[in-house]
């Protein structure tokens, strides 16, 4: 798994392990020190964000990932053939849109349309 990955999951787990106590901060930024991070400037750069100034943001953004993830997954093999650029761009086109409508858009305009092509 790259390294972006892995940056990603361990934030998603400990943006809420932080905020509801099991476990301080500082141990957050020394769990990212010696299972993640090379430096300790970019964990220290990020343990706060992600834990204290805007939680949630972590946990909320890694789900969106993943169900951005499994809706790619997803198309058919007609569909798979298309430039990964075209996908991006659908689902970028309609802005903030809830993972499971972005899904359901993919499944019934955007797939429906490359098979035609």
């Amino acid at each position: 798994m790259p390294r972006h990955r892995i940056l990603r999951a361990a934030r998603a787990f400990l943006d809420p392990t932080v905020n509801l106590g099991p476990i301080s901060p500082q141990r957050a930024k020394s769990f990212l020190m010696d299972e993640v991070v090379p430096s300790e400037g970019m964990a220290a750069q990020g343990t706060p964000r992600y834990t204290l100034r805007v939680p949630g943001q972590a946990t909320s953004y890694f789900y969106g990932y993943q169900r951005l993830m499994q809706t790619r997954g997803q198309r058919t093999r007609a569909a798979q053939q298309i430039r990964p650029e075209a996908f991006n761009d659908f689902v970028l086109s309609p802005g903030l849109v809830p993972p499971q409508l972005l899904q359901k858009a993919v499944i019934k305009e955007w797939v429906p349309g490359r098979q035609k092509q």
